[in-house]
């Protein structure tokens, strides 16, 4: 089909005749069209669904079209839940796929909606919106014309491929990164090197693209295409930057009119831009202020301005961020953050990854329903007798959830109106490591539509109530903290992304200095000074001074050497207050200074000394990175008893015994005195200590806590102060985060304890479990056991009485300097973990290493030595050797050192490869690594001496062999010591079925 044609169909409203020839006859290649559609649905509210027509693709797949006319004045850019809705008619008939129109009368949806046999819930539909007469529509263009050009034979994946938005963003995200590693080379090519170039270039192309967002909605002189004409049409190519953005920037986004003109004449910028750009709005909120790195005078070639323009003004900037069950084809809000946050240096050396938002809804909505779920089934709210209350517990939970999941007001919960509409309007939501803001955006968006659908707010409402209501939700609702300072403006782009998207006219955003912060979530101290109690009520006691402060809602008295008034702190929580809406730039200079160095005055009031003193004058103590003042940005949330939920992806990092950050934080985490301190465990502990008594916490990280050895102390905390609600565990294989390895699982908990709670667990070994968290609280893991498990936990001696275990000696990635191939007097042959087979090596050592580095304890012995790497995967895990003496290990290899010379090595060869013990080992292995305490825990059976020669008699069959020809089957002899090994551990016949199987 002719591009020209189609283009111009996109630009105009619907027209049906036109539609089925052109775009499902001609584009697509179906035959089986009816001249008028037949009417297969209406609703009460005016809206009209229709089938056209269907065919099968080249695989024998049904893809069906319909088309569907909304009510009268509904507006299909917007109609979100409602569109989900009008899918639910073409499920009767039975297609694999469709293609559906959803017209307003201006614009339209041309969408593929896919897998929508599993539900409504569950449908993915991507979309794009046509029918603007001005619309470029390069997207839908290119991506159809790949569809015409196997019209009548394509698969469904070539449908899903045009009508992705992944494939889009990946496309977009590739070329953006390129052009900012342009710009960054021609800036050291210039010698402008270092991290404060890097984020001016982040900043400036930030700062463009929320533009083209603007410029989408037409705020900027309604043009949509201002940008670019902006640049080519400019008489300042040469020197763009200083020219021609930056009095954008600063002197008009920044700048309320009336002082535009006095700023224009002081920085000498062209005057005639004043009356070009008058009707530009004043933005305010802080993305647009010009701060020290603004200030440096850089020059980049036009070139690079002309490419970057081009290649931004090819895409359709969308104005929502999107559902992961409702798609915009195009780059999005929700996009940025994937963006800006890839663009972070070292994101992935400081254990940042960016979470998918489908885990991030599921993580938001859950968390939400357990609030919610506290707040209608408390004591207070429920007065009924307690037979009622259970009964009604069971229904009030599973209406919650509709609630939640739908957005619409189930009949069950009128006589909750009341208590769900304050609780919506009164949580307190917060992210100790926003990132870029996906959690607090995703709850940002289940609120805004939670309220709706409370407040029975029409699908189309007027734009202007959804932004006032988005603001409100932020100001109230939503807070984050992050220690990168890129991070928070990522965060702050995105949140006044969401105000702007619905805002019916441009006014200036609000001010997000004291919601989204910089500063280190795990310190609130300075100098080894505590300050989480500066802002605390002071009280007179017999001569001395104390301070009064709620901590989980308990009201507790403490020394202070605080001598601030009441007064000055009822103050400074209003300025804090106020300055959320202020437009004033005078003003919010004022306030800023005002409110910085008053708190700078109370840590100095904390008796910190005159080195501290001096040190904390050059710093900001609400953007920097040394600590973050809990207790004093968000005072009244803590007087209340903290956040209602923490929810987030805190960074995972093991950090080195020596870090001076390490020995500071054993001084305040318990479980950072528990084996390695990893970042992750400290963020759940500090999540715990800022959560309120019935609060809801919920965190992505890595699995290895729920079996770790050196997560006793956290797993402790979990069973001792809360209620485990759900744990899912996403492994290696299933890659959350793209380009990353890491196995991770969600965890979803609540507060306080409760004897009776229930823990939904979903593992991909055990499948969906559920049990009760007493069943867990007196063991060394949070995972359900099996038959088989338990079975073998009645044994009490552990491999550790034989043993000295240990992970190889030899770390092969620190020590290279000292192993080669080259052998040498000095030298021994040096086990790898794939050296290492089942009986036998798969290959012998190639590499030697200095004796030096080892230690004859180990090398002097012979031992048995195991893969530690091994892969999830793989059926057979356990792999183990006998090695002679006078051989060394490196560290991915497991070492098992007799205690005794009488251990018989050949007896615990045989038990160590048999499938008992493999299943023993890999049901505590969440990761692709056998661990030294993994190994440690595996019961060992009581055995006569009789069973014991039995079993080594077996193994010396293997051995001899397997010793001319390690890829000998040995499966018979194997098979024999797997039975003799079921009978020592007393397995029955349905406990061994399921290792057999």
């Amino acid at each position: 089909m002719n591009t020209d044609t189609l283009k111009k169909i996109f630009q105009s409203p619907f027209n049906y005749p036109i539609y089925s020839r052109e775009i499902v006859h001609s584009l697509f290649g179906c035959n089986d069209v009816l001249t008028q559609p037949e009417l297969i649905d209406t609703s009460s509210l005016g809206d009209s669904s229709h089938y056209v027509g269907q065919m099968e693709d080249t695989e024998g797949r049904l893809l069906g079209f319909f088309y569907t006319h909304v009510a009268e004045g509904s507006d299909v850019r917007r109609k979100r839940v409602g569109l989900r809705k009008l899918i639910q008619p073409y499920l009767r008939y039975e297609v694999d796929a469709a293609i559906a129109v959803f017209d307003d009368g201006q614009h339209w949806r041309l969408s593929y909606i896919c897998d929508h046999k599993e539900g409504t819930t569950s449908a993915k539909r991507f979309s794009y919106v046509l029918g603007d007469k001005q619309g470029q529509y390069k997207t839908p263009l290119e991506r159809l014309d790949k569809v015409a050009a196997k019209a009548g034979h394509f698969k469904m994946d070539d449908l899903r491929d045009a009508f992705s938005v992944d494939a889009l963003s990946k496309e977009f995200f590739d070329e953006y990164h390129r052009h900012y590693d342009r710009i960054i080379a021609e800036l050291a090519r210039q010698g402008n090197t270092g991290a404060v170039f890097h984020d001016y270039v982040k900043k400036m192309m930030g700062r463009i693209v929320f533009l083209h967002f603007l410029q989408k909605k037409r705020w900027l002189n309604d043009d949509p295409e201002f940008l670019s004409k902006l640049f080519f049409l400019s008489p300042y190519k040469q020197d763009f930057l200083e020219q021609e953005l930056e009095p954008l920037f600063f002197g008009i986004f920044n700048t309320e009119p009336d002082k535009r003109e006095q700023l224009f004449h002081q920085e000498h910028w062209d005057l005639r831009w004043l009356a070009e750009w008058e009707k530009l709005p004043y933005l305010n909120g802080g993305l647009f202020e010009r701060d020290e790195v603004d200030k440096m005078k850089i020059k980049l070639p036009a070139s690079l301005f002309e490419n970057l323009f081009r290649f931004m003004a090819s895409y359709n900037f969308t104005i929502d961020e999107n559902d992961p069950d409702d798609a915009d084809i195009g780059i999005d809000p929700e996009m940025l953050g994937k963006i800006f946050e890839s663009l972070l240096e070292d994101n992935k050396a400081k254990g940042a990854f960016y979470t998918p938002k489908e885990i991030v809804r599921y993580m938001c909505k859950e968390s939400l329903i357990a609030y919610l779920n506290s707040k209608v089934n408390s004591d207070e709210v429920n007065s009924e007798s307690k037979e009622n209350q259970i009964t009604n517990h069971d229904s009030l939970v599973t209406a919650v959830r509709q609630f939640v999941e739908q957005h619409e007001f189930p009949e069950e919960l009128e006589p909750y109106r009341e208590v769900l509409d304050t609780a919506l309007r009164e949580v307190k939501i917060c992210d100790p490591a926003i990132g870029s803001g996906a959690f607090p955006m995703g709850l940002l968006n289940e609120l805004w539509r939670c309220r709706e659908a409370i407040e029975n707010v029409p699908d189309e409402l007027d734009l202007a109530y959804r932004a006032e209501l988005k603001k409100e939700i932020i100001e109230n609702n939503i807070y984050g903290v992050d220690i990168e300072r890129g991070a928070i403006d990522i965060a702050r782009l995105r949140f006044w992304l969401s105000i702007v998207v619905d805002a019916e006219k441009p006014e200036p955003l609000p001010n997000f200095d004291y919601k989204f912060m910089q500063g280190n979530s795990l310190m609130e101290s300075f100098e080894g000074h505590d300050l989480c109690h500066i802002m605390d009520k002071k009280i007179e006691r017999n001569g001395k001074t104390y301070y009064q402060s709620k901590i989980g809602g308990k009201e507790t008295v403490q020394v202070s050497m605080d001598f601030f008034s009441n007064d000055t702190r009822q103050n400074l929580r209003i300025w804090l207050k106020r300055y959320f809406s202020l437009t004033d730039h005078k003003e919010k200079l004022e306030y800023r200074k005002r409110i910085n160095e008053s708190v700078k005055s109370y840590i100095k009031q904390q008796g910190i000394g005159p080195s501290a003193e001096s040190k904390l004058d050059s710093l900001d103590p609400s953007a920097n990175q040394d600590f973050f003042l809990w207790h004093t940005w968000f005072k009244d949330i803590f007087d209340k008893g903290g956040f209602d939920i923490v929810i987030g992806n805190p960074p995972y990092v093991v950090l080195a015994s020596e870090d001076d950050l390490n020995v500071l934080y054993k001084r305040f985490f318990l479980t950072a005195n528990d084996g390695k301190t990893n970042l992750y465990k400290l963020f759940y502990e500090q999540g715990l200590k800022i959560l309120t008594q019935d609060g809801v916490l919920s965190f992505i990280t890595p699995n290895t806590y729920l079996t770790g050895k050196d997560s006793k102390v956290l797993r402790g905390l979990f069973f001792k102060t809360t209620s485990l609600r759900e744990i899912i565990e996403y492994t290696e294989k299933d890659k959350v985060f793209e380009n990353v390895t890491q196995a991770v699982t969600t965890l979803i908990l609540t507060k306080p304890a409760k004897t009776d709670n229930k823990v939904k667990i979903h593992t991909y070994k055990q499948g969906t479990a559920e049990c009760n968290q007493s069943d867990l609280k007196n063991l060394d893991v949070i995972i359900p056991l099996d038959n088989v498990i338990q079975t073998m936990n009645k044994q009490k001696e552990r491999l550790t009485s034989f043993f000295k275990i240990n992970q190889g000696e030899v770390n092969l990635s620190t020590k290279k300097e000292h192993y080669s191939i080259n052998r040498h007097n000095r030298t021994l042959p040096m086990w790898r973990g794939n050296n290492i087979g089942k009986y036998v090596p798969q290959s012998l050592p190639f590499e030697y290493c200095e004796m030096s580095v080892s230690n004859p304890e180990y090398y002097s012995k012979e031992r048995i030595v195991m893969q530690e790497v091994s892969n999830q995967n793989q059926p057979f895990r356990t792999k183990a050797i006998i090695s002679p003496a006078n051989y060394i290990c490196g560290h991915s290899t497991n070492s098992l050192t007799p205690l005794d010379k009488n251990v018989d090595l050949m007896f615990f060869l045989g038990l160590i490869n048999s499938k008992a013990f493999n299943y023993y080992c890999d049901y505590f292995s969440y990761t692709n690594h056998i661990t030294v305490s993994g190994i440690k825990q595996v019961p060992i059976p009581i055995v006569s001496t009789e069973q014991q020669n039995l079993i080594s008699g077996i193994v010396e069959q293997i051995l001899h062999t397997k010793g001319t020809d390690v890829n000998v089957n040995t499966s018979t002899l194997e098979h024999q010591i797997d039975e003799l090994v079921y009978q020592l551990y007393n397995l029955t016949p349905e406990e061994i079925a399921i290792i057999e199987q």
